[in-house]
């Protein structure tokens, strides 16, 4: 489960479209745009990524629960780095 503060960090993300790194819990890194918190086909809870694919632009939808740190990509007030990971 996500604290507040993690999930309040990820609509920050998402109401000023903040560019940003995602670190999955697999090692894997995920760059784009945050546009929105959204419930996928298994009702699970997910951040939507704008992704910038050449002239297309594609968005990617990745499970909250994967996710094992953020990384804003621009200068902002709210954060720059942030894990996930429970301490």
């Amino acid at each position: 489960m996500l604290s507040c503060k993690h999930y309040d960090i990820l609509e920050l993300c998402c109401i000023y479209n903040l560019a940003i790194k995602v670190q999955l819990s697999t090692g894997k890194l995920i760059q784009g745009v945050a546009i929105n918190l959204v419930n996928n086909a298994n009702n699970e809870e997910c951040i939507r990524l704008q992704l910038n694919a050449g002239l297309n632009r594609v968005t990617q939808d990745i499970e909250l629960a994967r996710i094992y740190s953020i990384e804003a990509l621009v200068k902002n007030p709210h954060f720059d780095y942030v894990s996930f990971v429970d301490s």
